[in-house]
């Protein structure tokens, strides 16, 4: 075979590896795409493959060919990337899949054409990385961020203002720092923009990394700038104008301006150099390239697709729902002074999408009240679970107010967080937990987990999740032994439905 074919073999099998990988894995394949075609925060995900891609085929010139080889070694990327991927799966945890995917097709690369190779284009395959939809969890921090730099700075310019989390009072009115006003798609673009610009630009290690910092400090600044901006104005005019500002001169002067700062001042200070085009000699000898193609290469390509069609197989399948529920009944209580009434608000209390079996009660205790509420999801599967987009612990439209602080309650062996939730200039405390696996849990991050330990070991999870929700007025809100006697009254216990009970297929399982 000669030395050109043995090249066009290496990157032939390279594609119809990392083609067969997303077919096995089309699942998130689809699940990534949906998520960098619709969320506006995430729509830089599509131009990070381009941009790879046009970074490879850039120095197609200088990429030393005669490096190509195949690298056993690469199975082991592989190999992590399954498990990884066969844990995420079963904890249904999408981030996990994502970069599963990612490394997988690390790994592909160094099995088809070689660790040296690899190196060679190392960085426009790590930039890969940059286009999992990661960083959900910053966007209340950058909110608190923001609040914190734009008081700050209303302060300076003698604006009387008052705060509460993200919460803004000035004259004019209460504004909020919504999650739409964290900047995060700014914050996003930036980055990656920087992490470019460091690759591009830049030779020296310390200059790299200052560049990334910088294009990370740079959009948190900025739009606390941008902010101050809509509540100047807010104060001079109406928030109605100020917020029609924003979208026209933010949406498209202030980003490209800022973006556009960013690139020149990085070239300013650039300390790049042009490459010289490789020694002909050494391109030479690609001429006289052999390859290591054999019988063992074949079991390697072999495994690289196997592992992942392995964890595919073992990865826990879609579970139909169990067995019929009972019905949930109202808890009441005699001689005491808390009394059931009748919850007329329907869909005003927490909302628990996808449930299986939910209820929601309202007590009265003097001149308070007080929502209970629960959802059973019996097994969790597919939209169906305890952590969920749709799940609204305070209500529909109430939104979680960041930058307050949240505490953890114990009462009787069960744990409830507590959060507050905002609307409309009113408030809302309410108290979530969590029970599986015959555990009480309020870590969003401890539910997955244990979900997975279920789905590996048994095949299935099934839990519930638990809510008291009242105003932030109400005594339930403000006194801890009111609170304490509500729940001993109605222990959980006594209120969670039975199927979470214990049965032969684990601990917190839909029984038949």
């Amino acid at each position: 075979m000669t030395a050109r074919n043995q090249t066009y073999l290496h990157f032939l099998f390279c594609a119809v590896g990392i083609v067969s990988l997303l077919v096995i894995w089309s699942g998130t394949v689809r699940h990534l795409a949906e998520i960098v075609w619709t969320v506006d925060s995430y729509s830089h995900g599509w131009m990070v493959p381009l941009i790879s891609a046009g970074l490879i085929w850039s120095r197609r010139d200088n990429l030393n060919l005669s490096a190509l080889k195949y690298s056993p070694a690469g199975v082991f990327l592989v190999i992590a990337a399954s498990v990884l991927w066969l844990l995420a799966a079963a904890a249904e945890v999408r981030l996990g899949e994502h970069i599963a995917l990612v490394l997988g097709i690390q790994g592909i690369v160094v099995v088809t054409l070689g660790w040296r190779f690899y190196r060679s284009i190392l960085f426009p395959m790590l930039f890969l990385f940059l286009t999992i939809p990661i960083g959900e969890n910053l966007i209340p921090v950058m909110q608190t961020y923001t609040a914190e730099i734009v008081i700050f700075l209303l302060s300076m310019f003698g604006v009387p203002v008052s705060a509460e989390g993200v919460l803004i009072t000035i004259p004019s009115g209460v504004f909020e720092v919504a999650r739409a006003c964290a900047g995060v798609k700014f914050f996003f673009t930036s980055v990656v923009l920087g992490v470019l610009l460091a690759h591009l630009v830049y030779r020296s290690w310390a200059r790299r990394i200052i560049i990334v910092i910088v294009s990370a400090l740079l959009p948190i600044i900025a739009n606390a700038i941008r902010v101050l901006g809509i509540l100047l104005v807010a104060e001079q005019t109406d928030a109605s104008f100020a917020k029609g500002i924003d979208h026209i001169v933010y949406g498209w002067g202030f980003l490209s301006f800022i973006l556009i700062v960013l690139i020149l001042v990085a070239y300013q200070f650039s300390d790049a150099v042009d490459e010289e085009t490789k020694d002909r000699t050494e391109q030479s000898k690609a001429d006289n390239f052999k390859g290591n193609f054999s019988g063992a290469t074949i079991f390697v390509l072999i495994l690289t697709v196997f592992f992942p069609g392995l964890a595919l197989a073992l990865a826990p399948v879609e579970t139909p729902v169990g067995a019929s529920f009972t019905t949930a009944q109202e808890p009441l209580c005699e001689n005491c002074d808390i009394r059931a009434i009748d919850y007329q608000n329907i869909g005003q209390g927490p909302q628990w999408h996808g449930a299986d079996n939910q209820f929601t009660y309202k007590y009265r205790s003097g001149g308070d009240t007080i929502l209970m509420s629960a959802a059973l999801y019996c097994p969790q599967r597919g939209e169906r679970r305890l952590i969920q987009t749709g799940n609204m612990p305070g209500g529909s439209g109430w939104d979680l107010l960041p930058g307050i602080g949240s505490k953890v309650i114990e009462q009787s062996g069960w744990k409830l967080k507590r959060e507050v939730y905002w609307k409309n200039n009113q408030r809302r405390v309410v108290y979530v937990g969590y029970f599986l696996n015959g555990k009480a849990l309020v870590s969003e991050t401890w539910v997955k987990i244990e979900s997975a330990v279920e789905r590996l070991v048994y095949g299935a999870s099934a839990g519930a999740v638990f809510a008291l929700s009242m105003p932030e007025t109400s005594g339930f809100a403000r006194s801890p032994d009111k609170l304490e006697k509500f729940l001993s009254t109605f222990p959980l216990d006594r209120v969670l439905w039975s199927e979470l009970q214990g049965s032969d297929r684990g601990h917190n399982l839909c029984v038949e």
